[in-house]
């Protein structure tokens, strides 16, 4: 599962197609700057295991436009989600 997070605020939560790919984009109305993140749950290499992997990825602020749609994309390019990547954590709560 993939979610794209503002303030602990739900932007938008989709699944991966069969090959890992997505595309995702949320708005919320904001009064304040918002630190937006992704967030990435998975399973890889992991079935047994009762806790989700996380990976954070933190959207760069000039990624953030004003409106309903975006003005430009930001590619989190490949992710080889069977290896442990840096900051990854787990979670048992989602």
């Amino acid at each position: 599962m993939i979610s794209f997070l503002v303030h602990d605020t739900l932007m938008a939560e989709m699944l991966s197609d069969k090959d890992g790919y997505f595309k995702l984009s949320g708005n919320d109305t904001e009064w304040s700057k918002i630190d937006p993140k992704l967030n990435i749950y998975h399973n890889c290499e992991d079935e047994n295991v009762e806790c989700w992997r996380k990976v954070e990825i933190k959207i760069p602020v000039d990624f953030v436009t004003e409106g309903p749609e975006p003005a430009k994309t930001f590619d989190i390019g490949t992710l080889n989600l069977n290896a442990k990547l840096p900051g990854e954590t787990r979670d048992c709560l989602n």
